[in-house]
């Protein structure tokens, strides 16, 4: 799993704790197991789009904003360049 599916999911915990939702509770609304949300919400699991659709209309926000990647230029817009070391041989 890439780190921009990981940091979509990590959404998906956030806007559940904000929604004053259990594990147990949001998969039974939006249909998936208790274990696979667990999961999702790790970012060791991808969720297809019909889970992300339902995921994002029981938590009352759209898919693309719950599970919207973030890019490299979005996370740091000024990103740190550390010079190479000379290979020795």
């Amino acid at each position: 799993m890439n780190s921009e599916v990981s940091k979509g999911m990590l959404k998906l915990k956030v806007a559940r704790v904000q929604a004053g939702m259990t594990q147990l509770a949001l998969a039974h609304l939006a249909g998936v197991t208790p274990t696979f949300l667990s999961l999702a919400e790790r970012g060791l699991v991808d969720a297809t789009p019909e889970q992300r659709a339902a995921l994002a209309k029981v938590l009352g926000v759209s898919a693309t904003t719950l599970f919207r990647s973030v890019t490299p230029s979005a996370r740091n817009p000024h990103p740190v360049v550390k010079p190479t070391q000379p290979v020795s041989a």
